[in-house]
């Protein structure tokens, strides 16, 4: 894992050339952040969830697509990734749905958003779709109008084994990664990253592959959980734990209530690579977050029980180095840096605090703008500033 730095000042890239030099006061210096799994053609989408659970987000957010515009899409994107690079995200990949002829113009929105966005931020777009009775071909449009790798999750199909063979040999013969939904739910019974294992093993599948989700994990008997992950370590399959999503959506009618979300902490010691994303944003599949890969994983280390300063330490890998070897690309992260409101690596990771800039590639893409309390007005306390100044822009 590479080391937080502690300085007192730090030489500014390119984007801001007024300055050279910007005193830190012994802020840290910190890798920049991946974000392995996100949905940014549903963020920021205002829709209520009034069924609850997994299936009514899915249902109200069909109902919205059919009414959303282009334009509305590129915005909510745009915000999306702004957010993102304003909590120190320079990597991140997007699930992205595959399942009609017009997502195609999604893929071309996103990608339009894409060429803006970089030199600020890094994007994988991932085809999300069904597999097998002609859904095929949409994922294959999608790869084709620019999309990375096959996606879709196939634990939702009425024949999950079915799905998952189709999606390995789809990947197969696309030549491309895959990034599956894997056991978004809590049955015991139904395990499809133990059938990815076979369908990779049989089909000798080498391109990378990431998993996500991988909640049921935590329910399976522990004979049953170490094969797996043997085998998920043998093939070098990556995953994406999702803590907040999963809480959400998962494990509110099971008493008394699950941890619905991987088990990082057994997965990590068995050798698996593990690292975290947001998931949905500010959708009807969850109200909740705003892009900060610190407050996921805080959140992961609370579910975690993880309780030793040096295991909360060790944990940043879950979102630079181990999320860096996910999203597998020949770039160089270590100009990838972000500084942060805190003066000590523990205290950050144990409550996080604001990130104060972004560097990317060495330049500049992000600085917070800290409000002087000097502009207060007579018997004008600090909410009040802050509320005045952003009426006044």
């Amino acid at each position: 894992m590479i080391e937080p730095d502690r300085v007192t000042s730090f030489p500014l890239g390119s984007v801001c050339e007024a300055e050279s030099c910007w005193d830190l006061e012994g802020k840290l210096v910190l890798p920049a952040f991946a974000d392995l799994h996100t949905h940014l053609d549903k963020t920021y989408s205002p829709i209520d969830n009034p069924e609850g659970g997994l299936e009514g987000a899915i249902n109200a957010f069909r109902d919205y697509k059919a009414k959303r515009t282009p334009q509305e899409l590129e915005k909510s994107a745009s915000l999306a990734l702004r957010k993102a690079v304003s909590q120190g995200v320079t990597q991140l990949r997007s699930h992205v749905t595959a399942s009609a002829p017009e997502d195609v113009e999604t893929i071309h929105v996103l990608n339009d958003v894409r060429n803006r966005f970089s030199d600020l931020i890094d994007l994988q777009l991932v085809a999300m779709g069904r597999f097998g009775q002609g859904y095929d071909r949409h994922i294959e449009a999608c790869i084709s109008a620019g999309a990375d790798l096959v996606g879709g999750a196939p634990a939702l199909q009425d024949e999950p084994d079915v799905a998952v063979a189709r999606a390995v040999a789809l990947a197969k013969d696309l030549n491309v990664a895959l990034d599956l939904h894997i056991d978004e739910h809590l049955d015991p019974e139904l395990c499809t990253l133990a059938m990815l294992c076979d369908e990779v093993e049989r089909q000798g599948y080498y391109n990378p592959i990431t998993a996500g989700h991988c909640a049921s994990l935590v329910v399976l008997p522990e004979y049953r959980l170490g094969d797996i992950i043997t085998k998920v370590k043998e093939i070098g399959i990556n995953i994406v734990a999702l803590p907040v999503c999963n809480m959400v959506l998962l494990g509110g009618s099971t008493l008394p209530y699950v941890r619905a979300t991987a088990p990082v902490s057994r997965l990590l010691g068995d050798g698996v690579n593990v690292c975290l994303g947001s998931d949905n944003v500010r959708d009807p599949f969850n109200p909740f977050g705003g892009y900060s890969a610190l407050r996921n994983l805080q959140i992961s280390n609370i579910l975690e029980r993880t309780n030793s300063g040096e295991v909360i330490k060790d944990s940043l890998s879950l979102i630079t180095d181990n999320a860096y070897i996910t999203f597998d690309t020949e770039l160089n992260h270590e100009c990838d840096l972000v500084v942060v409101n805190s003066n000590d690596f523990l205290d950050a990771l144990c409550e996080p605090p604001s990130c104060l800039a972004t560097f990317k590639q060495g330049s500049l893409v992000f600085k917070s703008e800290a409000v002087s309390y000097t502009h207060l007005r007579a018997h004008e306390t600090p909410e009040h500033l802050v509320c005045r100044l952003l009426r006044e822009k």
